[in-house]
């Protein structure tokens, strides 16, 4: 009788053992792809935030070239905008990808106790919406910043009246 096929009987896989390690490298393989999608999209969710907070920082130093008087003149200041993730460079009202509206509010300070000097005060409020299309695709997003805004505050030294 010869040993050389119980020799090649126990070198081989048995089927259980193929089946459990197709098993662990399919849920391995499903996994990293998972994790890779995940951070894909939290990357890009990322970006949209960032996206957006750039956007209100510009509304928000555009409020520093104004003077006081045309700071407090109703209608001077667009109070709706409208931004883009990627602007066309020639015609900023143009653009592509994630768009955000927004709104920017000027109003009179509310301080409590009252102060002298609230009437030289006002806060400014951007808001900005928009639709994500990051790890939560078709989510509504909105962000919010506030800055307060004096008479005499930096604007009369850049521009002198």
């Amino acid at each position: 009788m010869s040993t050389r096929p119980i020799q090649r009987a126990r070198m081989a896989f048995t089927l259980v053992e193929a089946m459990v390690a197709t098993v662990l490298l399919g849920t391995l393989l499903v996994s990293l792809y998972a994790g890779m999608s995940a951070g894909l999209s939290y990357t890009a969710m990322v970006r949209e935030e960032l996206r957006a907070t750039q956007v209100m920082l510009e509304k928000l130093e555009g409020i520093r070239l104004y003077n006081w008087d045309q700071i407090n003149t109703p209608g001077f200041i667009p109070t709706q905008f409208t931004a883009f993730y990627l602007p066309n460079p020639t015609n900023p009202a143009t653009g592509s990808g994630v768009i955000y509206t927004g709104t920017l509010t000027i109003r009179p300070v509310q301080l409590d106790p009252p102060a002298p000097y609230a009437d030289d005060l006002r806060e400014v409020v951007v808001r900005v919406r928009w639709v994500g299309g990051g790890s939560g695709g078709g989510v509504v997003r909105e962000r919010e910043i506030r800055t307060l805004v004096s008479q005499y505050g930096l604007q009369n030294y850049i521009f002198s009246n």
